[in-house]
């Protein structure tokens, strides 16, 4: 376990970071004046303790959240850049591809099964990460199998639930549309309540293009169950399993027309609460 400084730092890092950012630079003198310590001395508890210097091990955390923006959010480079904490294009660039020996844009181009160096796991730093970066991805399971695409007039359900302690507020539905660019389907998120099913968000996706990934965000919602429905199809729509291993299983069950299928798979965006 750290030692009361560095937790005392962790706390002022969480309060300058905030949930979800913007994820600045902290210089050392200002996290030696938080922890109420000297530069020097909290430079080698931190290297002590993480095996890095501090700013070393804060940018790698920044590029970890710069990965996540430029898979699942579509703001330009520079906008994702300035929001993990990097002063323009130029040198976000030139930090990404340094460290995770890929440029931003090709990384925000490939597939999302194409595995990359992990700036935090390659420094051996996932323990700060799990002590400074929220939860945000959330998944059924790791490796799914993909339903059958949609005929008209059928309805795709699947139900889950989001663990205490965390909220929603968002879902990425990952959409295979078989090499259609045309095909359309209508989205329902709802709350499972003992009343019945509250809807939370209902959007319409149109011109889907093959394998990608729809982001559909909304006020964050609270730990409990939840059912998510893709209806109205329009060409040959169907949900596209996710195959990561950086989802947690929360489980769940997926049906077509109240006929129960194999699971399949989607992501819900969701961070700690409280």
């Amino acid at each position: 376990m750290p030692p009361p400084l560095l937790w005392r730092t962790l706390t002022h890092i969480r309060h300058a970071w905030g949930s979800a950012g913007p994820y600045r630079p902290i210089p050392l003198d200002e996290l030696a004046a938080a922890a109420a310590v000297s530069s020097a001395h909290l430079s080698r508890a931190f290297r002590a303790v993480y095996g890095a210097a501090s700013a070393t091990a804060l940018e790698r955390l920044r590029l970890s959240r710069a990965a996540f923006l430029l898979r699942y959010d579509s703001d330009p480079l520079a906008a994702v850049g300035r929001w993990c904490g990097f002063a323009d294009q130029y040198h976000f660039s030139h930090r990404f591809s340094t460290v995770c020996e890929v440029p931003p844009g090709a990384y925000r181009r490939a597939p999302t099964t194409q595995r990359f160096r992990d700036p935090v796991a390659a420094a051996g730093l996932a323990g700060l990460a799990a002590a400074l970066l929220p939860s945000t991805l959330v998944g059924q399971l790791g490796a799914t199998p993909s339903p059958p695409p949609l005929k008209p007039g059928q309805r795709f359900a699947q139900t889950f639930t989001v663990v205490p302690a965390m909220v929603i507020n968002g879902v990425c539905l990952y959409l295979a549309t078989w090499f259609s660019s045309d095909s359309a389907a209508t989205v329902q998120l709802a709350r499972i309540s003992d009343d019945g099913a509250v809807p939370v968000v209902t959007r319409r996706l149109s011109a889907m293009v093959d394998h990608a990934a729809e982001w559909i965000t909304f006020p964050a919602q609270s730990a409990g169950r939840y059912r998510l429905e893709l209806s109205e199809p329009v060409g040959t729509p169907t949900w596209k399993w996710h195959q990561g291993e950086d989802v947690a299983a929360v489980g769940g069950t997926a049906e077509i027309d109240g006929v129960v299928i194999g699971n399949t798979n989607f992501l819900f965006n969701a961070t700690l609460s409280g």
